[in-house]
């Protein structure tokens, strides 16, 4: 949720090395911006952790450069995943894509 004065541009480039590097530990499960009514891209962002508590979820963005200058605030909640299927590992950031075989 942005604050009154956010600018994007400033910190871009360092929120999505943040992005990135959580992505590469596991850490980052799905994250982007919300698309508005019209079309253009929100201002709210949506990023779901690979992690088991919520703790652990705001330790690690606490360390996010917009959270962490101050220009975002952040709602935490726990989420259960349900229904879907998850068989293709799509690395965004390198375009990398594997296979998981079922167990």
């Amino acid at each position: 949720l942005p604050r009154p004065g956010f600018q994007v541009a400033g910190l871009l480039s360092e929120h999505l090395d943040f992005m990135i590097d959580l992505e590469k530990r596991g850490l980052l499960f799905l994250s982007g911006p919300t698309i508005e009514a019209d079309g253009s891209i929100g201002q709210v962002g949506l990023t779901v952790l690979n992690v088991p508590t919520l703790e652990m979820a705001r330790e690690i963005w606490s360390e996010e450069p917009f959270f962490k200058a101050g220009q975002r605030d952040a709602e935490f909640r726990l989420w259960r995943l349900m229904e879907g299927a998850l068989n293709v590992t799509l690395s965004l950031s390198d375009a990398k894509v594997g296979i998981a075989r079922r167990t």
